[in-house]
């Protein structure tokens, strides 16, 4: 997987450098400080292949059949393209719970797609573990080489993201 140069933007969508919002968790192993943080982080080890952080981050009451492997195969054909947290209940340094709902578009082939879901987190001895949600997966479009890319990066997909 590609790992964005440290002075580029997060892959989140924070708006901040990658080395200032997530390359400090995925690759210094610091702890998020709320829920948002955790979740933005998360969605920066399945766009760039950090499947190892996932499985750290994920509560160990709800891995179920976790395995790096299995986050291999199932993420094979999909490309992360853009984060947008909708809305954040509770999940602060001090709170014990928190959730966290957001859409994440992504592409498989050239078939673009989102994922709607509202996560729920834990915060345990502080560290925060995301725990379960629902997703909810729909198809928006069949991308042609000279739509907009829906990262929001203003290129065309052919320059951008077009494998």
């Amino acid at each position: 997987m590609p790992r964005p140069p440290v002075s580029s933007a997060c892959p989140c969508g924070s708006g901040q450098p990658f080395a200032l919002c997530c390359r400090p968790l995925l690759h210094e192993k610091q702890q998020a400080a709320t829920a948002e943080q955790l979740m933005r982080s998360r969605f920066c080890a399945f766009a760039l292949g950090y499947f190892d952080y996932l499985i750290e981050t994920h509560h160990r009451d709800f891995r179920q059949a976790l395995s790096i492997e299995a986050l291999q195969q199932q993420d094979q054909h999909t490309r992360w393209l853009a984060l947008e947290v909708r809305d954040c209940d509770a999940g602060s340094p001090t709170d014990a719970a928190g959730e966290v709902h957001f859409v994440a578009r992504y592409l498989e082939g050239d078939r673009l797609g989102e994922l709607e879901e509202r996560s729920a987190f834990v915060r345990e001895q502080g560290r925060w573990y995301y725990t379960r949600g629902k997703p909810e997966f729909r198809a928006l479009a069949t991308l042609g080489r000279n739509s907009p890319c829906p990262c929001g990066s203003g290129k065309k997909y052919k320059r951008c993201h077009q494998q």
